[in-house]
Order: C-alpha cells, then structure tokens, then sequence
C-alpha cells in the first residue's frame, strides 16, 4: 500500500462523486526563474550594453572621499580669503585651519594662514607654516619669500638664510627668491652699522638706520635694545618710552630693556611710576 501512495490532489467530488479537477489559480506570480531576473538578464543584447554603460558612468563620475574633502577645503579656503580681505586676520586664520585639517596636502592653505600670521605679528607660527608648504612643494617660491621674511623679524638671520638656499636651489631662476636674499644681506648689514653707532654714540646716524630695521625686524630684541639707545641718546624720551613699553611687554624678563624703560620714565618726569616699577 505504501508502494502504491500518492499524495492527495486538491480535488472535490461533486454531488453525483465525482471528482472535479483542480482549480487553476490565476493572479499569482509564476515561480520560474524568468520572474526573479535582474533588470539587466530582462533586457535584450542593446539595452543590457547601454545598462552596462550608465552603470560604469554612475562608479566613475562617484568622487571619492578625498575628493569631497578636497572640495570642502577650498570652499573654507574662499571663506578665509574672503575675510583676509576684510582684515579679520583671526577668523581668516580659523578658516585656514578648518581647511588644513579637511585636507593637509594643499600648499596654499599653509602660505594664506601665514600671511594671516604675519599680519597679527605672529612670525613663528608663520615660519612654521610656511616650512610646511615647502615640504609639500620645494619649487613654491611664495612660501619661501614668506618664512625668510617671518625669520627677519625675528631676527633669526640664520635660518631665514638657510631657507633661502633652499629656495634658490629649488628655483634657481626665481627673481622674487633672489630679491629676498638681496633684502636679508641688507638687513643684516644695517644691524651691523645700527651696533657700530650706538657703540661709538653716533647717535644721529643710527637714526637714520632705524626706519629700515623697524620695517623688517619687529621681533628681535638686539634691535629693540639699539632703537631705545639711540631714542634716549638724541634726547626722545616719549619716543623712548613709548617704544620700551612695546618691547617690554613682548619681553617682560629682559633685564636691559628693564633698565632702560627706568631711563625713560625718569627722563620723562615720571618719577612717582619710576619708584613703583624699581619697586617690582
């Protein structure tokens, strides 16, 4: 009996017994592998080619992350333009940063934050990043121009010397990298002759040396000392005064500008200030 089992059809007995046959049911989804083919196995040879094609163009034109990044940080660098432009140093150097950190290996966001730097008197974070861009790129003559001039006014002659010579020897024709090196020889000759004459008290020379050292070398303290000697010597005392305090607060435990921001507050007549700072 077992041999001879079949499975039971769906079928009915009408009301004389006998059998109906099976109900065909329409409306459902057949089950073969035709109704479960991709979009592309339902096309014919042409329309399966032009899908292939759309589906190459659609990973290609797909930019990678990096691009995005890219992308993003040249708008933040259009923003920090936009402000330099305006004289907010601060936001702009904000602006550079947001782009440095999307995307690290662009030059220019390096060398536009230091000009911002330079602008606020902030001549080691501008060396820095302008060191960073020639990392990046050796031939970029702009941000050797632009660390040479920030290791000028911090009297740093040597490695603003340095840095030039690699500059000039990435870009041996560079007139603009040339003409740095002309200002810097300038420069250090002038500081010589500025020493020389406040040494032998020639105070009224060292005047005239002045105007061109205070233009390119704000930040080292040797020339801040010279300038005050040379104001006291020809008798400028508010001039004097005026230029101590400045250096003072840049270098506040410098024993000789101590010294003679005293001479300049005795000079001008401030003798009750004069005991109060001796007193501190």
């Amino acid at each position: 009996e077992i041999a001879h089992w079949r499975p039971r059809r769906n079928t009915k007995r009408t009301s004389e017994g006998k059998l109906k046959p099976p109900v065909k049911r329409t409306g459902m989804p057949a089950s073969s592998s035709s109704a479960m083919e991709t979009p592309k196995k339902a096309l014919n040879g042409e329309e399966a080619a032009k899908f292939d094609a759309h589906s190459k163009d659609e990973k290609l034109a797909s930019p990678p992350l990096s691009m995005d990044s890219k992308t993003l940080a040249e708008a933040k660098k259009k923003e920090g333009n936009a402000k330099f432009k305006e004289r907010y140093f601060r936001q702009a150097i904000a602006l550079y940063a947001e782009a440095i950190n999307l995307y690290n290996k662009e030059k220019s966001f390096y060398t536009n934050r230091a000009a911002a730097y330079m602008k606020l008197n902030l001549y080691a974070e501008a060396a820095a990043d302008c060191e960073a861009a020639t990392e990046i790129d050796n031939k970029f003559a702009k941000a050797y121009q632009r660390g040479a001039a920030s290791y000028t006014h911090l009297g740093d002659y040597e490695k603003a010397e340095a840095l030039l010579k690699k500059g000039n020897k990435a870009n041996p024709y560079d007139v603009n990298i040339r003409s740095e090196i002309t200002k810097l020889k300038s420069v250090v000759k002038r500081k010589r002759e500025l020493t020389d004459a406040v040494k032998e008290q020639k105070y009224e020379k060292a005047m005239l040396l002045l105007p061109a050292m205070e233009k390119f070398v704000t930040r080292d303290v040797d020339v801040g000392i010279l300038t005050l000697r040379a104001y006291l010597g020809v008798k400028r005392y508010q001039k004097a005064l005026k230029t101590a305090s400045e250096w003072y607060q840049r270098y506040p435990s410098n024993i000789e500008l101590l010294h003679l921001r005293g001479c300049a507050l005795y000079y001008t007549g401030q003798s009750c200030k004069l005991r109060l700072y001796l007193k501190f």
